[in-house]
């Protein structure tokens, strides 16, 4: 199969057609639902429960391949003699159906981190068995940023199917072997590619903006951009590609068993950067708010080649302090 190809569906409800096919195959599918006056991802039973048009959700797919509490080791005192296991390495399938261009390059991001060596073993098992359909943008909010860091098309290796809505007709993107084993289940013609209203003048603009800013690490604005930051964390807990953990003994009520649990933490929480001795590595708020900047933007960039931020707009929508990514990255490199 020639990679990269475009069909156009042909039947009359692509979605129910998708969703049973997936089904069939075995997968649990993510997708995701209206939740009061929210959108989030959740497991669905049925294609009815999916909505497609929608800006972005809460959550994002970190939170089903790289969960927070992940259980490490299980351990139980019996007669005096301590066991300790680790939890099986047990395949799912899941299938995330209906997610942004942002969304399937976040995980592109997360393989980048988690599947270099030493790969983690329990991602690993769960991207081995997880089917990728992008669902392209409709809508957008002031928030979204995706066209700057050059997220606005899914990177081909981090999705199996990409499904394009124009002028009443849907084109089907097939980029895998698993994207055409399930597109050819479906009634599909070949067709041409959609045209797609992409701006990449701002890409452009926005890598001489970062250029800029990594000479500016040291800049007095920092102080000023970060007086508003609560270093409360929400904006790297909702943040799709970020990864920082600790790990954390959970005993239970029974006092003889317990577990030790991979939890989510942040950079921009003091106790993160305790090491050995007692030592405080980034002291001053303004380090450890500058520093989640330089991570995605600077440091990323030079040594995997793509930006760790694919301008999704979740951090910037649910900060309690309205601090906007983007501005406060034009803010320091503004004279």
């Amino acid at each position: 199969m020639p990679r990269q190809e475009w069909y156009r569906y042909e039947g009359d409800n692509l979605l129910r057609d998708l969703f049973n096919t997936v089904r069939s195959l075995g997968y649990s599918i993510i997708a995701p639902i209206k939740k009061n006056n929210s959108h989030i991802l959740s497991q669905v039973q049925d294609h009815s429960q999916i909505v497609l048009d929608y800006v972005r959700t809460l959550n994002s797919p970190k939170h089903f391949l790289y969960p927070n509490k992940k259980p490490l080791i299980t351990w139980s005192l019996q007669d005096n003699i301590l066991e300790a296991t680790s939890p099986p390495l047990k395949p799912v399938k899941i299938a995330f159906i209906g997610i942004k261009p942002c969304d399937s390059n976040s995980i592109c991001v997360l393989d980048k981190l988690l599947l270099d060596k030493p790969a983690d073993p329990y991602y690993k098992l769960m991207r081995e068995n997880t089917l990728i359909i992008v669902y392209d943008c409709t809508r957008s909010d002031e928030y979204c940023f995706c066209e700057l860091t050059k997220s606005r098309i899914p990177y081909p290796e981090c999705y199996d199917l990409w499904i394009v809505e124009r002028d009443n007709a849907y084109y089907i993107n097939v980029a895998s072997k698993k994207g055409y084993s399930i597109a050819s289940r479906l009634d599909i013609v070949p067709s041409h590619k959609p045209i797609l209203n992409i701006n990449s003048t701002t890409s452009s603009e926005f890598q001489k903006i970062i250029e800029q800013l990594e000479k500016l690490y040291e800049s007095a604005k920092w102080s000023k951009c970060s007086e508003k930051c609560l270093l409360c964390g929400g904006c790297t807990s909702i943040c799709p590609t970020c990864i920082c953990f600790d790990i954390v003994d959970h005993i239970n009520q029974d006092l003889r068993s317990g577990s030790r649990l991979r939890v989510w933490t942040s950079c921009i929480l003091r106790s993160f950067t305790i090491v050995a001795g007692g030592r405080v590595v980034r002291k001053s708020i303004d380090e450890r708010f500058k520093f989640r900047y330089y991570h995605k933007f600077v440091f990323a960039r030079k040594r995997y080649g793509l930006y760790f931020c694919t301008g999704c707009g979740r951090c910037s929508s649910q900060c309690p302090a309205n601090i906007n990514m983007v501005e406060v990255i034009k803010r320091v490199v503004r004279a």
